[in-house]
């Protein structure tokens, strides 16, 4: 007899195949969740786009600013409500800051305006008074010393004296570290459209009033008429130059001025010899509004109101309605630093944090920046800090 036959029971083959395709389909599925992130890291932006990765979320929303994502971070650094407070970090008050201005051991002073003093932070967020108090128009250490509204603050180049303006008699005073107040130079009346200040490498002061630039040359006894008075939005050669409407200036090694000019909504350049140009933006301020990187003149601003220099010569300006903090390469490059055109952060200061675009600025004015290359920007009577 031959070897008895064995039959396979019928359907076991089918079926067996058919749990094996079900497994199969479960691991992909799987595979495909894990490597998407699973929900844990999704977002939905604020574009309404749903299921975006949050890298490629904050890539879509700012494709120009790649460095802010990793090296630049922004933290609160001092000041809280509006008001008038010494004390450490969020315990102290300011009242409209008007400039900002740093010294050789990194401590930050503050033109505090509305408060009628300045104001003097240490690296530690330490906020005290330094002079003033009162709302008049007198010289003296601390707190006998008195202004009026004070528009801004510089330091000489050594960054051992300071030298505010306040629109009380058009008044330029240098102060001492330890608070000591003396007037430079006090005309008659008042000028409330002085907006900044600056001291280059010689000792020489330059300030904005209206849509003019002057010079308080070292040893002389007045501000003298330097740039500007001409038609707006013109360049040119001393009084043939035009500004709209300057709001703050700084100064490099070479001497050269940078002013950012809010209603021509750029950067403006003028040499030691007095000869205006457009550094950065447009030339046009009805078509180059916007806040497009780029470089020169192909870059756009929106609202320069305050701008400062580190010790390679880059600039560092406040855009205000493009909610942001600008670079300003020597070669006239321009990217964004720092906060989100179009994105405004909350009143209360708690978006203005976090890592490049993801913090949102409110009302960013004024910047300084100190030896170490940090930066510090008034926003709604607060200070914050940016490191990179």
């Amino acid at each position: 007899m031959g070897a008895e036959k064995v039959e396979k029971p019928r359907g076991v083959g089918r079926k067996a195949l058919a749990f094996q395709s079900i497994f199969l389909c479960i691991a992909v599925c799987a595979l495909a969740f894990v490597a998407c992130g699973g929900e844990d890291e999704k977002k939905t932006n604020t574009k309404g786009l749903t299921d975006i990765n949050i890298d490629e979320w904050e890539e879509e929303v700012d494709p120009n600013n790649p460095v802010g994502l990793s090296t630049v971070t922004v933290t609160p650094f001092a000041g809280s409500t509006q008001g008038y407070g010494d004390g450490v970090g969020a315990a102290a008050k300011f009242d409209t800051m008007e400039g900002l201005a740093t010294d050789a051991a990194g401590n930050l002073y503050v033109a505090d305006s509305h408060n009628h003093c300045i104001r003097k932070v240490t690296p530690q967020g330490v906020v005290s008074t330094l002079a003033g108090g009162a709302e008049v128009a007198q010289d003296g250490m601390g707190s006998v010393a008195g202004f009026k509204f004070l528009h801004g603050i510089t330091t000489d180049v050594e960054k051992k004296t300071l030298y505010v303006m306040s629109e009380d008699l058009f008044r330029i005073c240098e102060v001492t570290l330890e608070g000591d107040v003396n007037t430079l130079f006090g005309s008659s009346g008042s000028a409330n459209s002085i907006q900044g200040i600056s001291m280059d490498a010689a000792g020489n002061l330059y300030v904005l009033l209206i849509n003019q630039i002057f010079k308080l040359a070292l040893g002389d006894d007045r501000p003298r008429p330097f740039v500007g008075g001409g038609e707006n939005h013109v360049d040119g050669q001393g009084s043939e130059a035009g500004f709209g409407f300057p709001m703050d200036v700084t100064i490099d090694k070479a001497g050269n001025l940078y002013v950012v000019d809010e209603l021509r909504r750029n950067i403006r350049k003028v040499t030691p010899q007095g000869v205006t140009s457009v550094f950065a933006g447009g030339t046009d301020p009805y078509t180059n509004s916007g806040c497009a990187d780029g470089v020169g003149t192909a870059a756009k601003f929106r609202t320069p109101r305050g701008i400062t220099i580190d010790e390679a010569d880059n600039l560092y300006v406040v855009d205000n309605d493009c909610y942001s903090i600008r670079k300003v390469t020597p070669e006239g490059v321009v990217t964004t630093l720092a906060g989100r055109s179009g994105s405004r952060g909350g009143e209360d200061g708690s978006d203005t944090q976090g890592k490049g675009n993801r913090a949102l600025f409110y009302s960013p004015e004024k910047i300084a920046a100190d030896l170490s290359g940090n930066l510090y920007v008034t926003d709604n009577d607060r200070i914050y800090k940016i490191t990179f």
